[in-house]
């Protein structure tokens, strides 16, 4: 399997007083609110928060192939899978 995205968990006033630079494909999570941001290679207050797929209900995340996913069943709702 490929290796992971980098994943930072902080709270949300946290992630504001730091406003760190976000790499490609980081993966940022408010800790305190569910909500998460993927990195595109600018700030955290300049990047958009990503649509509720990841939310406090992710307890995993897992990257593999398409093929390695299209071949997975059952898939787990709480399952973030990083396709790479």
């Amino acid at each position: 399997m490929a290796d992971l995205p980098p994943l930072l968990q902080r709270t949300a006033s946290e992630w504001s007083a730091t406003d760190p630079f976000l790499p490609r494909r980081m993966l940022a999570i408010e800790s305190d609110t569910g909500k998460s941001k993927v990195g595109v290679g600018i700030r955290w207050s300049e990047t958009p928060y990503s649509p509720d797929v990841v939310s406090n209900q992710i307890t995993n995340i897992v990257s593999l192939t398409q093929a390695e996913y299209d071949g997975l069943s059952p898939k787990d709702a709480n399952t973030l899978y990083v396709i790479s």
